[in-house]
């Protein structure tokens, strides 16, 4: 995953999905998101990340993962690995209730009004400032509706400096959990196509302990206090080689229990029209594919 402004190369995906109970904020989801992007481009570049809020996102809803947070996400997957196998930044307003956020190699447009695009990206340093198309946003417009939509814009020289993203956000559906995973790198995705990549996903709650899931431990203590309150207390991991241009997506059945809809789609499911959801799919954490430490 995931779809940039421009040709690039991003390797070492992982994305995680949980929701918690926070003390300020209530119930809400946390995404996370972690690659090394290589831009094959000589303009500025960005990733467009979909996020399925309720309401608009404001810059502190983007979580703090530099210094001492920036391997958060590879921790909490190393800690669901299962072992037999193996601050604030500078804010800028810009029109239209949009934001850019600085954090770590990222400048983040936070576009909670795809009218105000352009006069938003005016706000980003003209050496990270990606040109997006307009059928860029009538894509997400059309097939993403009331989704705010983050550009990580990022440029060449910063492709191996990466800490994950983080957004958290009260969920327009409070039991789905929706990982986006579409792809195109310099054009729009065709979804429901298959493309050959691999991504390791993960799905979790910091309010129970999943069934049939892994504690994640050992993580609190290596993250700022400020941090511990968004992060996961159980989980499951899944790598998946061979991909559909469709979110992955899971629903939550009982406080303990996650199912996964749609993670048994596969190439040959394009051409019986399998595109959204092949049924209730039950994914097994202690039989995961090809996961080990190494990994990581």
């Amino acid at each position: 995953m995931c779809v940039t402004s421009e040709p690039a190369k991003l390797e070492g995906t992982l994305i995680g999905l949980w929701d918690i109970n926070h003390p300020k904020y209530g119930y809400q989801h946390v995404l996370a998101y972690q690659n090394i992007p290589e831009s094959l481009s000589d303009k500025p570049n960005c990733m467009l990340l979909h996020i399925p809020s309720e309401g608009p996102l404001l810059p502190q809803n983007i979580l703090d993962t530099s210094g001492e947070n920036k391997d958060v996400l590879k921790d909490i997957i190393k800690a669901l690995t299962p072992l037999s196998r193996g601050g604030d930044r500078g804010v800028a307003v810009a029109a239209g209730g949009n934001y850019v956020h600085e954090m770590g190699i990222y400048h983040i447009a936070i576009l909670n009004d795809l009218g105000a695009v352009q006069e938003t990206l005016l706000q980003i340093p003209i050496e990270k400032r990606p040109s997006i198309p307009p059928n860029f946003v009538g894509f997400y417009a059309k097939n993403y509706p009331n989704y705010p939509l983050l550009l990580c814009c990022f440029n060449n020289r910063d492709s191996a400096e990466t800490s994950p993203i983080m957004v958290y956000y009260t969920p327009q559906k409070p039991n789905e959990f929706r990982l986006p995973n579409i792809e195109g790198h310099g054009e729009l995705p065709e979804l429901g196509s298959f493309f050959d990549g691999q991504r390791t996903f993960m799905f979790g709650s910091g309010i129970a302990m999943l069934q049939d899931a892994i504690p994640v431990k050992g993580v609190n203590e290596k993250v700022s206090a400020g941090l511990v309150p968004f992060l996961p207390m159980s989980g499951f991991i899944k790598k998946k080689r061979g991909l559909i241009n469709l979110d992955f997506m899971a629903q939550k059945v009982a406080p303990n229990q996650i199912v996964c809809t749609n993670w048994d789609i596969d190439k040959d499911s394009i051409g019986k029209g399998a595109f959204r959801d092949s049924g209730p799919y039950r994914v097994n954490p202690l039989g995961f594919d090809d996961v080990d430490e190494g990994d990581f």
